[in-house]
């Protein structure tokens, strides 16, 4: 029994080794070496679908004054992996693929990439801007494009003053940061993180979590969220716009600089209480034991469920 005892835990330090295959770094450089810069550009006429695809260095996006499509890929990798850095920039039709790739495979011991992807768009509307990243952290600021993916299995991600229709912002494991956007539909997912949001102006925005807190300032837009395991913030100026906030355990807070003129506000909890610092309003209770607080004619309706959380409404 002690040998199998040795031999087993012999394997899962080998395990353990062997799960360093490419693990990213940051400001960590101790046995790395830094790639010879790489950038490449392509003229930008006529181009009005932008799509990146992004293996594991982390990305800036920025709008330039140049009537190029620039991109620029820099870092530290370990010295194995010197030759094995790539980065691509193809034009085709009306289309610009700018891609990185690594090749590193299966190897033995302290593996890291540390890179670092910046690409600069001429300042005008794409009609579409497509990012698909495995691993690395995303910053987009000052785009305007009709259509925005932007997806990303492991990674932070961050928005600043983005303008289009349709946005679409996935991670499988990441925290989400988005500010100043503008848009028709906007739509979130992230399965493990906490989604952070300041101004924001849309007809619809969809926000589901997995499991994360998910706080929204001044998010002007039929608000739908959802989080499975975690606390949902609102904090505006005012109740305009209805609202669905559901969370499975976690308590849900709606905090506005004045207190609402005409909203319903129905509240159902498995466990939790309705806490409202707010007066001149009517209360009532159904028979689904929904908890409806009226003010006003009640003309804005917000639904709140949690399976066990406290329903806050006050000033901010």
């Amino acid at each position: 029994m002690r040998n199998w005892i040795i031999i087993a835990a012999i394997l899962v330090v080998v395990g353990l080794i062997g799960l360093g295959v490419t693990f990213k770094s940051t400001g960590f450089s101790i046995g790395t070496v830094e790639i010879e810069k790489q950038q490449q550009a392509v003229d930008a006429a006529g181009v009005e679908r932008i799509r990146i695809e992004n293996d594991s260095a982390d990305i800036t996006i920025v709008p330039s004054a140049s009537d190029q499509i620039k991109a620029e890929l820099s870092g530290n990798v370990s010295q194995k992996f010197i030759d094995d850095v790539k980065l691509s920039l193809k034009k085709e039709g009306d289309q610009v693929t700018i891609r990185t790739e690594s090749h590193t495979g299966f190897t033995i011991g302290i593996n890291i990439l540390n890179l670092k992807l910046k690409v600069e768009l001429p300042e005008r509307e794409y009609r579409e801007l497509v990012l698909d990243s495995s691993s690395g952290e995303i910053q987009v600021q000052d785009m305007l494009a009709q259509t925005f993916e932007i997806e990303a299995e492991s990674g932070d991600i961050s928005l600043e003053e983005l303008t289009g229709d349709q946005m679409s912002v996935k991670t499988s494991s990441g925290d989400i940061m988005l500010g100043k956007l503008t848009g028709k539909e906007i739509n979130v997912h992230a399965s493990s993180g906490d989604i952070k949001l300041e101004k924001a102006t849309a007809d619809e925005l969809t926000i589901d979590v997995s499991s994360g807190d998910i706080k929204l300032k001044d998010a002007d837009a039929k608000l739908l969220v959802d989080t499975s395991s975690g606390e949902i913030v609102v904090s505006q100026a005012a109740i305009t716009h209805p609202m669905t906030l559901s969370t499975g355990s976690g308590d849900v807070v709606i905090h506005t600089d004045r207190q609402p003129e005409s909203a319903q506000i129905r509240y159902n909890s498995g466990s939790g209480d309705l806490v409202n610092s707010w007066k001149d309003h009517k209360s009532s209770t159904d028979g689904d034991d929904y908890e409806t607080i009226t003010f006003g004619d009640g003309s804005v309706i917000v639904s709140v469920e949690t399976g066990s959380g406290d329903l806050l409404l006050g000033r901010r």
